[in-house]
């Protein structure tokens, strides 16, 4: 029987929240570089939702010699939004994923006007406390276009990330603006480019969408465990499996999503390395190869990553 270290060892998780954050969390930054470099895994790459990473990251990284820790920046209002500036600052400071908005979107505000038998109790929990009741959800709305048409800072945030070889992913937005963001990115000339969580609520990819992204050369798409979490979204493993086997195990990345603590609501969710060895567990379960599950991951995130 495989044991966790078994399952993680050696590999990436492309997208972890850790502490400290103005939310609760399972873990703090320290603590999540110490347990991944305990079990092997080649790296962690920081999701912090409300400032840059990458300082951070550099002590951890200089500190677990066997890990890479990367860090990273969502352009929040935190950040000043799609702050060309912040780009540049963060980059400055080794941050190597940058996030479109994810907990500021519009797209959150669209998701609470869904109606509530559409979501799991999970997941109408989460949309009504990104959109209601939280206090960092009291600045403007973020979107990368207004009808349809994009704000001018993008070109330029997307120029910026381009020329530092930098991964810039789509982070929560509809269908419509991810194709917009897609063209956008390939025109400024990125080359590490990320379709974040395709199977999480925020920003799902139905199958015809994801058949795009399967012909679409130049992208990797982004699954997350986050949603298979009990109470949550409660996705099938069936169907997490049938939407990679969509796109192809060549174009995908994974992570966990995970790091964020429900405990106060009395809801226990797994830490980022537990949600890493039952995603590899999953995809084993559900007829992935070795080598498949290798590619995404170490082999795609390391290319993304140039580790």
């Amino acid at each position: 029987m495989l044991q966790v270290k078994d399952l993680v060892s050696g590999r990436i998780d492309f997208h972890v929240h850790p502490g400290p954050d103005p939310f609760a969390r399972v873990l703090d930054s320290y603590e999540m570089a110490w347990l991944a470099e305990r079990y092997g895994m080649k790296a962690i790459v920081f999701k912090t939702s409300h400032y840059q990473g990458g300082c951070t990251a550099q002590i951890l990284d200089s500190m677990f010699t066997k890990l890479h820790v990367v860090g990273g920046l969502c352009l929040e209002n935190a950040v000043g939004g799609i702050n060309p500036r912040a780009v540049e600052i963060a980059i400055q400071c080794g941050v190597k994923v940058i996030w479109m908005p994810f907990l500021d979107s519009t797209r959150n505000m669209e998701l609470f006007s869904m109606d509530r038998s559409e979501m799991s109790p999970g997941d109408y929990s989460m949309v009504h406390d990104l959109a209601k009741t939280r206090s960092d959800q009291r600045g403007k709305k973020l979107n990368i276009t207004v009808d349809g048409k994009l704000l001018p800072e993008v070109p330029e945030v997307l120029r910026i990330i381009a020329e530092n070889d930098a991964v810039i992913c789509s982070g929560h937005m509809n269908r419509r603006d991810r194709a917009i963001f897609v063209k956008a990115a390939k025109e400024a000339g990125c080359k590490k480019i990320v379709l974040t969580h395709v199977n999480a609520l925020q920003a799902i990819n139905d199958f015809d969408e994801l058949d795009i992204w399967k012909h679409e050369d130049g992208i990797f798409v982004e699954y997350v465990f986050n949603p298979i979490v009990p109470y949550f979204s409660n996705q099938a493993p069936e169907t997490l499996a049938r939407m990679i086997r969509a796109v192809g195990p060549s174009k995908s990345v994974i992570g966990t999503d995970l790091g964020i603590s429900q405990a106060f609501k009395g809801i226990a969710w797994p830490s980022p390395l537990e949600g890493m060895a039952a995603f590899v567990g999953l995809l084993m379960e559900n007829g992935f190869s070795s080598n498949e599950i290798d590619l995404m991951s170490i082999n795609n995130s390391s290319e993304l990553l140039g580790i």
